[in-house]
This record gives structure tokens, C-alpha cells and sequence, in this order.
């Protein structure tokens, strides 16, 4: 990660930056640039398996993208895959919304809540 004068950038900044890009907090909206954030940090967090909480956050959040269409193809077989590994990373909110997918329940996005 990047060196900022208080220290390290760490994964917790970059979440909330890709944050601000979603939602246009303190930025102009950018789902191009909060969906890259999401992806380098999946790949960072990839293998840092004390970190499985985050990484499941990162997939749940381009799952999301995908599913959605925002700043990527609609891709709802993509989505479900990102889905399926946050799950298997112990993220509940994938979980959850695997589960109103599969009773056929409307998913409000999460950019919307």
C-alpha cells in the first residue's frame, strides 16, 4: 500500500474512499473509480486469511457492480460468482442476498439504502 504522512494507507482508507465515489460524499460520483478501489482491494486482501471479513466485503461490494450494471456490464452470472466467494468468506450480507435471490425477493441496491 501506499506511504500518506500519518503512516500506511490501509485497506479501511481505501474502502471509504471507493465509499465516496459511490455515494459522491466530499467527490463527484464515480462508480468507475470506487468499482477499481473495490477490485485492488480484493486482490490485496486476497491471500491474508486474518483479513477473510474485508475480503468478503471487497467481493460482495463487485458483485454488487456487477449485478447492477454500475460503471460494468450487467453480468448477473458474474455477480453470483463474486456472491458465492464473499459467502465463502464469511460475509453475511452476501449471504442474505443469495438467499432473497433464490425466494425471488427484490434486492433494494445497497448505493440506494
Amino acid at each position: 500500500m501506499k506511504k500518506r504522512s500519518a503512516g500506511f494507507w490501509g485497506y479501511n482508507d481505501f474502502f471509504e474512499i471507493a465509499e465516496c465515489y459511490e455515494t459522491g460524499k466530499g467527490t463527484s460520483k464515480n462508480y468507475r473509480k470506487s468499482f477499481l478501489l473495490y477490485m485492488k482491494i480484493a486482490e490485496y486482501l486476497k491471500d491474508k486469511k486474518e483479513q477473510k471479513h474485508f475480503y468478503g466485503r471487497a467481493l460482495y461490494d463487485i458483485g454488487c457492480y456487477y449485478y447492477y450494471g454500475f460503471s460494468v456490464k450487467r453480468n448477473f452470472l458474474t455477480a453470483i460468482e463474486y456472491f458465492n466467494k464473499a459467502k465463502e468468506n464469511e460475509y453475511e450480507p452476501a449471504d442474505e442476498f443469495l438467499v432473497s435471490l433464490e425466494q425471488g425477493l427484490p434486492h433494494v441496491p445497497k448505493l440506494y439504502q
